[in-house]
């Protein structure tokens, strides 16, 4: 019954987007018009990532003959062991590096798990992986500008793990060590923490609080509960990151106008800039779209003195076998 209802829930996802461009499109048009099927979209986007994660295959019809493999983004893995190292028995990441992403997936926090062997949300506290259990409950954020910082602009596909008579629920399917012979139970173990999420506001306490982790940028209606209230702190970390950014590494993301607004706040911020690497198939593009919707050539020209190069530095590849690290970053 479970599985039908997903199964449901899934084809409405899929009948909807194919309307507009993007999930974020659909979103946005339900945010403007219709709030509760955007809480409905939310639920299904958090459980195809979720499938998509840690059950995809090598060929989508194995997901039917119950023959999963987990697949990670094994970039990922190579980007931190490049940059984690040793201070005394802790594992530490360059502090050098802050990461922005639109991104929702939990891609971050699996590959630092398999280093750490944390769970997924003491991975988030302790690498300063915004937003996590302690910024969403907390009156203030507790940010180390000196430390490794993650922000994640959208959040992430995940549930915001539920209360069930007044005791947190810890090992989410994210944190689940299944062997590759049981991938059956993790599916059911998947379509267990989906449900408490259906169930009645009396049974889970915090019912209304599961989907604060997924959170659109253009989500500032106050009247829109389910925006957990250090957002626009969170939003200002980014814009301090921002601010101090002297080389820019875009991997990947093509500045859509969805997400311009946002995108201005924090790239304007960017008047140190020195240097602008882009990854991606389409860097040309992105290099256009970097110069001319936005201040960051502009700035970069008023910061510099008399006798200095006066063009905005960019390197560009359409490599994507690795994610990127820029050569003045020290190692």
């Amino acid at each position: 019954m479970r599985l039908e209802h997903l199964s449901n829930e899934l084809k409405w996802l899929v009948n909807e987007a194919s309307n507009y461009q993007t999930i974020d499109t659909l979103a946005k048009k339900f945010f403007l018009t219709d709030k509760i099927s955007l809480r409905r979209l939310k639920h299904a986007l958090v459980f195809y990532f979720v499938l998509e994660q840690l059950i995809p295959t090598k060929n989508k019809s194995y997901f039917f003959r119950g023959e999963f493999m987990k697949k990670n983004e094994l970039r990922y893995d190579s980007f931190f062991a490049t940059l984690l190292g040793k201070k005394g028995e802790q594992l530490i990441i360059n502090p050098q590096v802050k990461v922005l992403t639109w991104n929702y997936d939990v891609q971050i926090e699996l590959s630092l798990r398999r280093f750490t062997n944390l769970i997924v949300e003491d991975v988030k506290t302790s690498y300063q992986i915004y937003p996590n259990r302690n910024s969403l409950n907390a009156t203030k954020i507790q940010y180390d500008p000196s430390a490794f910082t993650a922000v994640k602009l959208n959040g992430n596909a995940m549930w915001l793990t539920p209360m069930i008579n007044g005791s947190d629920i810890k090992d989410s399917c994210f944190n689940s060590d299944i062997i590759q012979n049981s991938e059956l139970k993790l599916l059911d173990t998947i379509l267990e923490e989906y449900a408490l999420f259906r169930k009645q506001k009396e049974v889970i306490t915090d019912l209304d609080k599961s989907l604060q982790y997924l959170n659109f940028s253009w989500e500032s209606d106050v009247s829109f509960t389910d925006k957990y209230s250090t957002y626009n702190e969170q939003f200002g970390i980014a814009e301090s990151i921002a601010q101090h950014t002297e080389i820019l590494v875009v991997i990947g993301y093509s500045f859509p106008v969805f997400n311009r607004e946002a995108d201005k706040r924090l790239l304007n911020k960017m008047r140190n800039l020195k240097k602008i690497y882009i990854q991606d198939p389409n860097c040309e593009i992105i290099k256009d779209t970097i110069s001319n919707g936005f201040d960051v050539e502009n700035n970069y020209h008023s910061n510099k003195k008399m006798g200095e190069p006066v063009i905005l530095p960019f390197q560009l590849t359409k490599d994507t076998n690795q994610f990127l690290i820029p050569y003045e970053l020290t190692l």
